[in-house]
């Protein structure tokens, strides 16, 4: 444990490791994860304007593991027509 010079022991000279080496590697992991995901992100525009499969096959992965953002009222809807539908098959019937 420090002392509050910094000094690890009285008498031995040494100091206790700073946090500012790993601060500075955490911002450094950061912007190099955020400059790699935007060049993967203009490298799959250009792959697609020239219209390659394996962009058109990238697309439709990425696209079918997206989290859909209208999947709450799609799922609604269903549910409603599915009780609609129920509702008109038993008006229908005779009793």
């Amino acid at each position: 444990m420090p002392r509050a010079d910094g000094m690890l022991k009285p008498g031995s000279g040494k100091k206790a490791p700073e946090n500012g080496n790993r601060t500075m590697q955490t911002g450094f992991l950061i912007a190099l994860s955020l400059a790699l995901m935007v060049y993967l992100m203009v490298r799959l525009v250009l792959w697609a304007r020239r219209r390659s499969r394996g962009a058109v096959v990238a697309g439709a992965l990425l696209s079918m593991f997206a989290p859909d953002p209208t999947l709450e009222a799609n799922i609604r809807l269903a549910e409603e027509a599915k009780q609609q539908q129920v509702e008109e098959e038993e008006e229908g019937e005779p009793q």
